[in-house]
């Protein structure tokens, strides 16, 4: 299942969450780790957490997935890797 990330609309903290893909939300209501209010969370923007075995890490990557990163490096050029 994919990891992913929602906003909190109180105070802007970020959670993280497992769907399924077919049942991710746009929005839920929760209890916020961060403000401790009820709120309600809206999904944003994530990104695919990935990993290859081997030495040549670059050549392993199928190219749809390398140009679909690299559509999304050109929408947000401050985004950066977490690893």
């Amino acid at each position: 299942m994919p990891i992913y990330e929602f906003q909190c609309s109180e105070c802007e903290g970020v959670v993280d969450r497992f769907f399924k893909m077919s049942e991710k939300p746009k929005e839920f209501i929760d209890k916020c780790p961060h403000c401790k209010s009820t709120s309600t969370f809206k999904s944003i923007m994530s990104a695919v957490a990935m990993s290859y075995n081997g030495f040549n890490h670059a050549a392993k990557v199928p190219t749809d997935l390398k140009n679909r990163l690299d559509q999304i490096r050109k929408h947000y050029p401050n985004m950066q890797s977490t690893v």
